[in-house]
């Protein structure tokens, strides 16, 4: 009997801090999908980097983004004078009490 407890909890607190990291984890590809978007579109050719910034923000709206921020994304040239993203963001999520878990992200977007 105290085994299928020792099971059941087991399961259960694997099963909270799935749930809980998931959403994080659909953001970040979403973000990852519009930075994609952004390169392979082509759209950032002669924009500034605040023009960006404001279309990583309408992309951010877009896509219910509504807790991140577009500082995430650092613009950046190449040597061919082509567009390089790198996303660099952390995100927390409570799971029960006093503990926390705590995703970094950090990835660079380079044309193809």
């Amino acid at each position: 009997m105290f085994g299928w407890i020792a099971i059941v909890l087991m399961v259960g607190t694997l099963g909270l801090i799935g749930l809980r990291l998931a959403p994080i984890y659909i953001d970040y590809f979403h973000v990852l999908d519009v930075a994609q978007t952004i390169v392979q579109e082509g759209t950032h050719a002669g924009k500034s980097k605040a023009e960006l910034r404001d279309l990583v923000a309408l992309r951010f709206r877009q896509n219910n983004l509504r807790n991140l921020k577009p500082m995430i994304f650092k613009f950046s040239k190449d040597a061919g004078q082509r567009l390089v993203i790198t996303i660099d963001y952390e995100q927390r999520v409570n799971v029960f009490g006093n503990l926390d878990v705590v995703a970094v992200f950090k990835k660079t977007i380079l044309p193809s």
